[in-house]
């Protein structure tokens, strides 16, 4: 769990911070969804992710004061996913992706967990880069994954430890 504010390295990024998200930080979490994803969020599931109940992770990237990035995830036996990650189109390409899943592996696997999970749309080459540089490896398919295109997703898995 991240305690205080970290500074992502890089040259751009000097400035920017990561901490954990609030409810005040909603609004600006929710244009960054809107403008990432056909079918956003509502704000109603992001509070419920804001729920504290040890399980849950909600960060924000931060840049000038302004939210420009955020995931949240779960750690539940062992496991984590990777629910929701995305960075404001105005700051994509500068490392702030990246660095929310950096993040969020040295969280889980701070936590215990041994495997790290996400979906990902099929068609997403930009995201499924980013998850491959991370070593994230494709696992299944889970099929019409996005109800409202039908769209399938790739499940993708991080083991703490390489296999023998």
């Amino acid at each position: 769990m991240i305690t205080g504010d970290r500074a992502i390295p890089g040259p751009i990024l000097v400035q920017t911070r990561i901490r954990p998200m609030v409810r005040e930080d909603l609004d600006r979490v929710l244009a960054i969804e809107r403008q990432s994803f056909p079918y956003p969020w509502n704000r109603a599931f992001f509070e419920e992710e804001l729920v504290e109940n040890g399980r849950t992770t909600c960060l924000v990237s931060v840049y000038q004061g302004k939210v420009v990035g955020y995931y949240t995830a779960w750690h539940v036996a062992g496991e984590s996913s990777l629910n929701k990650i995305g960075v404001d189109p105005d700051f994509r390409g500068q490392g702030i992706g990246s660095r929310l899943v950096e993040d969020f592996l040295a969280s889980s696997f701070g936590r215990g967990s041994e495997d790290c999970f996400l979906e990902v749309a099929v068609n997403n080459g930009p995201a499924l880069a980013l998850y491959e540089k991370f070593g994230f490896e494709k696992v299944g398919v889970r099929r019409n994954y996005y109800a409202q295109t039908g769209m399938d997703a790739y499940v993708m898995r991080k083991k703490r430890k390489e296999e023998a």
